[in-house]
């Protein structure tokens, strides 16, 4: 948009234009939460599950709602069942569903947006099957209390559709799906990978994978700040050479939503709270050599662009040139977790952080203060304990083979006095 705003709809692939309902909820309802592009998007995939399925089963959901009605039980369990089908799949249903000797163009809802269609996997990464229902359940909701709001109160069919909402929305909550525990390990790099990392990404290492002179030293800084700053990709995209403070040696994580001067398809933004980031003198050097020196970053930068990483043409670095970054590494040296990510430095600068809170005698709620304004979480954040996990389950393991050899050696003892 002209404003710079980055938008994400829900279109009917009949006509292209927006469906009213799903755009009207992202306009106030999501967007008055200050949701991320990537939950909207979530939240309206979800909805073209719920569109799909009324389509298939003949269900007109506005025209229920005008009529004092929502969704009916057996609605309902469909609607759940199909949240467990991948959309491609609830798709070719639709398009069975419609088919003709000739078959016309299939009025199939499609989610575009201002970027590149996802594919299903990509989806079915943003949210899982629980989540979809949820989703599902919060909208039809919202469209039931808008139609109340058009209608006088305690009047009977105000009292009707109130009822019917309250009924419709227990039954997609009762029906959820339990949670699971499907969390796994988290995994960080070890002491010697992170070594073999500042090996292989030297700008002047023989075995870089990266031939541009350019590229090699962009790279090298680009994972040493990921690593020692635990910066998220959106906000190490995000980052501008303004935002460097090089009287205080530190990085400014600043919020911009919907930034005009960012021309990128997907603006990276900043999930968590604004912090100011300390960064160490010899990094600091680092920074101001990648952007000073000649046949670096000032060689290559467009004019009018603020961004710290950019690309060989000179636009601003991409988040798929991130993945790429990640993808040859991982290729080409084999011994890297298989990934290798950016979320993957950031829980290794997590755990750098740990190995000296150990040395330095920080621990308990000051430890876990420290790690919230470290990473930007909020003050009641509980994700400390998942970003120390690594840290604790090796203390844990010296622990555990300590009260072993303790138990074997007072076993010993006692098995020679006999």
């Amino acid at each position: 948009m002209a404003n710079g705003e980055r938008a994400v709809l829900l279109l009917d692939r009949q006509s292209g234009v927006p469906l009213f309902h799903p755009t009207v909820y992202a306009a106030t309802v999501l967007r008055s939460r200050n949701a991320s592009e990537n939950t909207v998007d979530a939240y309206l995939r979800a909805i073209m599950h719920l569109e799909i399925c009324c389509r298939i089963r003949s269900i007109d959901l506005e025209g229920n709602i005008r009529a004092g009605k929502v969704l009916g039980i057996e609605d309902i369990e469909y609607i759940i069942a199909q949240c467990r089908v991948p959309l491609d799949h609830l798709v070719k249903q639709l398009d069975e569903r419609f088919a003709a000797p000739t078959p016309p163009k299939p009025s199939v809802v499609s989610l575009e947006a201002v970027r590149m269609k996802q594919r299903v996997a990509d989806w079915q990464e943003l949210t899982n099957y629980g989540t979809r229902v949820l989703y599902i359940r919060d909208y039809v909701n919202d469209m039931a209390l808008r139609a109340l709001q058009r209608l006088p109160e305690n009047t009977s069919k105000y009292l009707r559709l109130n009822e019917e909402r309250k009924i419709t929305y227990d039954t997609f909550t009762n029906r959820q799906p339990p949670k699971r525990n499907t969390s796994k390990p988290v995994v960080s790099l070890t002491d010697e990978q992170i070594e073999r990392l500042w090996d292989v990404l030297d700008p002047l290492a023989r075995e870089n994978p990266f031939k541009n002179k350019f590229v090699r030293y962009r790279n090298s800084l680009l994972l040493t700040v990921l690593i020692f700053t635990g910066l998220r990709r959106g906000e190490i995209l995000g980052l501008r050479v303004e935002d460097i403070d090089w009287a205080n040696n530190t990085i400014t994580v600043i919020r911009r939503q919907d930034n005009k001067a960012d021309k990128r398809r997907r603006e990276p933004k900043a999930k968590t709270r604004e912090r100011h980031v300390p960064v160490s003198a010899d990094l600091l050097m680092a920074i101001h050599e990648y952007l000073s020196e000649p046949g670096l970053r000032k060689d290559h930068v467009k004019d009018g662009n603020p961004f710290v990483f950019i690309s060989r043409e000179g636009d601003p670095l991409t988040a798929s040139g991130v993945q790429k970054i990640f993808q040859t590494v991982r290729e080409e040296f084999p011994e890297f977790p298989r990934k290798l990510s950016a979320h993957i430095c950031r829980h290794t600068a997590n755990y750098i952080l740990s190995k000296a809170f150990e040395a330095q005698g920080v621990t308990g709620e000051e430890a876990d203060n420290q790690r919230r304004d470290f990473n930007g979480w909020s003050e009641k954040s509980t994700m400390p304990i998942r970003y120390n996990q690594r840290h604790i389950a090796e203390k844990t393991a010296i622990s555990v083979l300590k009260a072993q050899e303790d138990f074997a050696r007072r076993k010993n003892q006692r098995n020679q006095k006999n």
